[in-house]
Parts: structure tokens; sequence; C-alpha cells
């Protein structure tokens, strides 16, 4: 069996599977979570096992870890926001899921074999990583805003250890220097820290959550590409003009989810 119908086929049934025991299941609070953790360390081994367990040693958190965040990511989502929608949209939804999922795995496995030999899909391949990295980000931030128990502090600093998770998978993936990880890292956690007294201190009063979360996946494009860059090499004139654009745009969302 080819690798493209292997990953389709155990996308396909798996995905149904959790979704089927999400919709037939009473679970709520710490059961819930846990049960979809589970379902995301299950999907973890899934994705060793299409790799036929032959996996450069970086690979079992760069390249397994991705595909199985993006499975838990959805299934919070599903859950929480989803599971109110017709069936029409909640197949849609899940088969838009199902594609991007099955394109993740083809991704990291263009990833994986790039460190054994050389391919010419390599680059391309990182450049969709990063894309599904900062969408998965975006996802991530969103499933905890939707967790309507937890106030908007908390659920803005649960965002800190998932920008950590998915920001070192980006900077191994990429090969960044440690020092440059470290300090992207700290510079998220200030920005945090200053929404966090902003909103505190009633500056800001983000009611538009959604818009809080493209924000912070903004953010995490910005900062991603940044460090792209060393600090001694100019960054070039497109992402340059990016950046600005980009800041503007924070400042917008933000103030339009005042209202």
């Amino acid at each position: 069996m080819s690798f493209r119908l292997k990953s389709i086929l155990s996308v396909l049934f798996f995905v149904f599977v959790c979704i089927f025991f999400l919709e037939n299941s009473r679970l709520e609070g710490f059961v819930l979570y846990g049960t979809i953790f589970f379902m995301v360390i299950m999907n973890y081994f899934i994705n060793y096992w299409l790799f036929d367990f032959d996996l450069h040693p970086k690979g079992f958190l760069t390249i397994l870890l991705l595909p199985a965040f993006h499975l838990g990511v959805y299934l919070l989502i599903y859950y929480n926001l989803l599971k109110e929608f017709s069936f029409l949209y909640r197949l849609l939804f899940t088969l838009a899921f199902i594609l991007a999922q099955y394109y993740i795995v083809l991704t990291q496995n263009i990833l994986n074999l790039s460190h054994f030999k050389n391919i010419g899909l390599s680059k391309a391949a990182l450049t969709v990583n990063h894309f599904y990295t900062v969408v998965i980000f975006f996802l991530a931030v969103l499933a905890f805003f939707l967790v309507g128990e937890l106030s908007l502090v908390v659920k803005l600093l649960l965002t800190v250890p998932v920008f950590i998770l998915l920001y070192i998978i980006f900077a191994l993936i990429n090969e960044l220097d440690n020092g440059r990880i470290v300090y992207t890292v700290l510079l998220y956690v200030f920005v945090i820290l200053i929404l966090c007294l902003l909103f505190m201190s009633g500056l800001i009063k983000p009611y538009n959550q959604i818009l809080v979360a493209m924000i912070l996946g903004i953010l995490f494009h910005n900062f991603s590409v940044i460090s792209l860059y060393s600090f001694r090499k100019v960054v070039s004139l497109p992402d340059f003009f990016m950046t600005i654009l980009e800041a503007i745009l924070v400042g917008a969302l933000l103030y339009f989810s005042s209202f």
C-alpha cells in the first residue's frame, strides 16, 4: 500500500472514530480533556506507524507532534463550537479538516525524508509547514477562548505554553539557534503580560475573542518570520513591509475587538 493511500485511510478512519465518540459521549471537564489528550497520543503513534517507524531522532518532536496537535485542537473546537451546528456543516468542516490533516502528514513525510537524502520539495515543505504551524496556533488559541468558564487573562496565559511548543517545533525544523528561540519566547511572554495588564486595568476590553485569537496568530507569524533572519542579516523588503502591515492590522483588530 502506498504512503498516500495509507495516510488518507488512517486519517479518515481515526478522525471519524474520534468524532463519533465525542458525538455520542457525555464527557465534561477534566474527563473530556483527558480523553482528547488520549486521542492525541494515539494519533501520535499512528503517525509513527505511517512513517514505518523510520524517523529522524529530531522528528519525534518536529514531525510527529504537529499533526497530532492539529487533531487535538480540532476536537476541542468541534466539541465546544461545531457540535452545535447542523449535521451538514459539521460534516463539511470535518472533511475540510481531514484534507488539511492529510496534507500535513504528506508535508511531514517530505521533511522526514529530507533528513536522509536530498529532496527537491524540501524547501516548499518548509514553507507549507510554516503555514500550518501558524494556522494551528490560531486554532489552538481559538480553542482556549471557546472554553467559557475561564477568564480572558487565564486564556491569554494559557497561550504561552502553546506558543513555546509550536515555536520550538518551528525552530527545530528551521534549525534556529537557541539564543533566537529564547529571545522570541521571552518577547511573546512580554506581549501577553502587557495585554493582560491592559485588560485588567480596563484600557482595553476585547469582547470579540475571535479577533484576539487572530491578533495572536498574526504575532506568531510575525515572530516566526523575523526569527528566520539572523541578527546580522537585513530583513528582506517584502518581509519588512509585511511586518509593518501586520503591526497595523494587529492594532486595528485590537480596536475592533472592543465592540
